[in-house]
């Protein structure tokens, strides 16, 4: 799928729904997570906090593929 301005991270894999279920999430170990960065808090709190959620998925075993979005 291509998007336009919005570059989709050649590593990781979708977060899906798990088969038969509606509401609980199937999470890869290098899941693909959309970060919007914004010109209001957002510019200062999105690097924050993927620091904090980097370190939080390495800890894990896992590792974040940020794919940056735009509002």
């Amino acid at each position: 799928m291509s998007y336009d301005k919005i570059e989709v991270p050649e590593e990781g894999e979708k977060i899906t729904l798990k088969e038969g279920s509606e509401n609980e999430l199937e999470v890869p170990d290098n899941p693909i997570i959309p970060i919007i960065h914004g010109d209001g808090v957002g510019s200062d709190v999105g690097p924050a906090a993927q620091k904090v959620l980097e370190a939080a998925a390495e800890e894990t075993g896992r590792e974040i593929n940020w794919m940056r979005v735009y509002a």
